[in-house]
């Protein structure tokens, strides 16, 4: 197959011989099985799903796609490819972690860690890969809505030291996060927090 396809570089014909191993964050779409809509947003959708780790190993993910109808330039997707990166290295409890990007089909998913239960639709997607709102209490600022009067001072304090100490995680990692909100942040049956970078 590779012979065949002789790619002029300098006016000088390649050929490549064998394939060129994708990095453990960039996924092939057959990897990636996708399930129901947890929420949409003006540019797609995220959708329940599993990647498929090695054989038969396989993992609950959060699938953000983009709309078919959504043009990506070469710079967007430049842009997310850098972020991936960044982001593929940052493991941390108050941190929700990315497992990678499929880019070589269409649409092109952006797989993340998946906390199970409860989810609404506002969701969005853009390119800081952020506002994934699902989690098993639901997105914070959801949580803060609908059990406002149940909350008490711990529970509330234990939330602001949860998403310190994932800002803390990324600043100390070099990352900016340029969004913090209840909305950018998951809470889960455990009460930890866990921030959307």
């Amino acid at each position: 197959m590779f012979p065949e396809h002789p790619v002029c570089i300098h006016k000088a014909e390649i050929v490549l011989k064998r394939g060129v191993r994708l990095a453990r964050w960039e996924l092939q779409h057959k990897n990636v099985t996708i399930g129901r809509v947890l929420g949409q947003g003006a540019f797609g959708e995220v959708r329940k799903g599993t990647l498929l780790r090695r054989p038969g190993k396989s993992v609950p993910v959060a699938v953000k796609t983009l709309k078919s109808d959504t043009e990506l330039s070469k710079a967007k997707i430049k842009e997310m490819m850098k972020e991936a990166r960044l982001m593929r290295n940052l493991k941390h409890p108050n941190v929700v972690c990315i497992y990678g990007v499929a880019l070589l089909e269409q649409p092109l998913y952006i797989v993340l860690e998946f906390v199970p239960g409860e989810y609404f639709a506002a969701v969005s997607l853009n390119i800081e890969i952020q506002k994934l709102a699902e989690s098993c209490r639901g997105a914070l600022d959801s949580y803060l809505k609908r059990n406002k009067a149940t909350i008490d001072r711990d529970e509330r304090l234990l939330m602001a030291m949860g998403a310190a100490w994932g800002m803390e995680y990324l600043h100390k990692s070099s990352v900016l996060h340029r969004d913090i909100a209840a909305r950018n942040c998951l809470y889960d049956t455990d009460k930890i927090v866990g921030l959307i970078s």
